[in-house]
């Protein structure tokens, strides 16, 4: 996620279905590995994600996420 988080950062978030364009979410694939990412955009129940790393993209960007995927919105980066 650089340039907004560096390696070994930590992140706090809260659980929340609420999120908007821009938002730094906590999100998990099928398999239930966690990914935070950047939401792209933001429909009733589906939204999008990007990565802000280019250099190193990701499977969970390719498609469109539900709110089952949505574990939390990140309010603290530490």
């Amino acid at each position: 996620m650089l340039p907004c988080l560096k390696p070994r950062q930590h992140v706090l978030s809260i659980v929340s279905k609420k999120i908007k364009k821009g938002d730094l979410v906590v999100v998990k694939d099928s398999l239930n590995s966690k990914f935070v990412k950047r939401v792209m955009w933001v429909d009733d129940e589906k939204f999008k994600v990007v990565s802000d790393n280019k250099n190193y993209p990701s499977h969970i960007t390719d498609k469109a996420l539900s709110n089952d995927n949505l574990i939390g919105k990140v309010i603290l980066k530490f």
